[in-house]
């Protein structure tokens, strides 16, 4: 090869280096730039919560594995004590189920009963036993036994499982209450915002949930999965990359999973088999949210009752547990439970006029 061919051949393969170097320097570039702009703009790398403080007694756990549930809280007499101190006690029968009344958890009522149905707000987590709204129910309604179905980070798909579990080892109700707020949504198809937010929980006990999907039939399909969430490379180091994998799970959930879609359909089968047994139904709003605004339009729509009962927690704090924790209070309570009696007194009388 002669001097002025290898002269060439070296002089292209340096061009092409510098060029690759000039690329790779670009890259890093974008990075750095988009890193110092999303940190100026308030965005952080990823950092997982912890529940460290919350100490529970006895057994140190909240939480034990349940095969189609995935989890629910462990039977007993708990007291659970909050990081700064606040401490509240919690009756659960043997199978998890709050106490709503003084009289022991493990009894399942003779009486005709009302089944209430939700996530932590029903549960009543923060709050003793007489503060729930179930319990202020069933103060209110004696002559029937309220069975609070509540359980922390339930959402509707868990309800729905719950309710067809019910069926098979309970009297049927006379009404059954779906409580229903728009963080169920991404509950109910374990989006990896929820993952994310409720992993940590697996210090208070083994959490594995179910979740479901829409077949292209427009059916629902029931899964299985642990809640554990890893993420993606670097999003612990890099606010950019976790800003990355955000907008990727949006972009995911409107396009692809569609949840609230997902929780229509799960309302309407809540309904099916509310109706296959007899039972009256009631959807109640429990956030203030255009989401669970258009859940209860949607009921309506297919003739169920519905009762908006949310109350407003970004005011001056007076229905919050803050700075404990950010649960409903006692007075959301109370008020949760005032915004159901007329819809449950007339619910119960037609049931009641229907029995012959």
């Amino acid at each position: 090869m002669s001097l002025e061919r290898k002269y060439r051949t070296l002089a292209r393969a340096q061009r092409a280096l510098l060029w690759f170097a000039f690329l790779v320097l670009l890259w890093v570039g974008v990075v750095v730039l988009g890193e110092v702009i999303m940190r100026a703009g308030g965005r952080t790398p990823w950092r997982a919560r912890t529940v460290l403080g919350m100490k529970i007694e006895p057994g140190g756990k909240l939480f034990r594995r349940a095969a189609k549930l995935g989890f629910v809280h462990v039977p007993g007499a708990l007291t659970i004590q909050f990081p700064d101190g606040y401490t509240v006690r919690a009756t659960h029968d043997e199978t998890g189920l709050r106490a709503t009344g003084p009289v022991s958890a493990t009894d399942v009522p003779t009486q005709p009963s009302i089944w209430v149905f939700g996530c932590s707000f029903t549960y009543g987590m923060g709050l003793n036993d007489d503060e729930t709204f179930p319990w202020m129910l069933q103060e209110r309604f004696p002559e029937y036994g309220v069975v609070n179905f509540g359980q922390c980070g339930y959402g509707t798909l868990q309800s729905l499982i719950q309710l067809q579990q019910a069926f098979e080892e309970r009297p049927a109700p006379r009404v059954a209450v779906l409580t229903y707020a728009e963080f169920h949504d991404e509950r109910n198809t374990l989006l990896s915002h929820w993952r994310k937010g409720f992993f940590y929980y697996n210090t208070l006990g083994p959490l594995q949930q179910p979740y479901a999907r829409l077949g292209r039939d427009g059916r629902l399909r029931v899964r299985m999965s642990s809640v554990e969430y890893k993420g993606v490379p670097f999003m612990r180091q890099s606010a950019l990359v976790h800003s990355l994998e955000e907008k990727c799970d949006l972009l995911l959930e409107q396009y692809v999973i569609r949840s609230h879609d997902v929780s229509k359909a799960l309302v309407e089968e809540f309904a099916r088999v509310c109706a296959a047994h007899g039972v009256g139904l009631i959807v109640a709003g429990i956030d203030i949210h255009p989401l669970t605004t258009d859940i209860l339009a949607f009921c309506r729509a297919r003739g169920l009752s519905t009762v908006d009962i949310a109350v407003d927690f970004g005011g001056d704090g007076a229905f919050s547990l803050m700075p404990h924790d950010d649960h409903p209070n006692v007075t959301a309570n109370r008020l949760y439970a005032d915004g159901l009696e007329p819809v449950l007194r007339e619910m119960l009388a037609k049931k009641a006029a229907s029995v012959p």
